[in-house]
């Protein structure tokens, strides 16, 4: 096709003739189509589109995307884009680390978590168009609250020890006082 700008005349830019194959006018002449012959659509292409995390947008990556320790509800868009049979694609889709089994969304493509625990994950989702079947996936890493960490543990057993030495010590001191007086 020369010119992908079409013309119309009439209203109409195109029309269909007997055999089912369709002539377009463009402004470079005329573009006739077979849809017998037409290509076979590609298998779909899935897409995590974004992780919302507490509705703060977390862009899909290759790398592993690190959320908060509070996180109370997860949700993941994803898509596979084409133009024919997109009434046939359905999903299915499983959280590793949390899922046993795969989850079917149907024609749906959002899957919702909530009240995640810390740890890493990796999210699969396959779409299925009757025919063929591709596959996308997406890791995070939902981090552990700092009242967890090995450093705020340890902070708080020195402030403890702390505490209890200096809390000695001035017992210590007052049975001192106490002798002495």
């Amino acid at each position: 096709m020369l010119s992908a700008e079409f013309t119309a005349s009439l209203g109409k830019s195109g029309i269909k003739l007997l055999d089912g194959s369709l002539l377009f006018t463009t402004t470079s002449g005329v573009v006739w189509l077979d849809p017998k012959r037409a290509a076979q659509s590609p298998k779909p292409q899935v897409i995590v589109d974004a992780i919302l995390a507490d509705g703060k947008l977390y862009p899909s990556s290759n790398t592993t995307i690190r959320l908060p320790s509070n996180v109370r509800h997860l949700e993941v868009r994803y898509t596979a884009p084409r133009f024919a049979k997109h009434d046939t694609l359905t999903f299915r889709y499983q959280l590793e680390g949390q899922d046993s089994t795969w989850d079917s969304a149907g024609t749906g493509r959002v899957a919702s978590y909530t009240n995640l625990r810390a740890r890493n994950y990796r999210f699969v989702v396959v779409a299925h168009d009757g025919e063929t079947q591709s596959r996308a996936a997406v890791s995070f890493l939902v981090a552990k609250p700092f009242t967890s960490t090995w450093i705020f543990r340890s902070v708080v057993v020195v402030a403890l020890s702390l505490a209890a030495l200096a809390f000695r010590r001035s017992r210590i001191a007052r049975r001192r006082r106490s002798v002495l007086a």
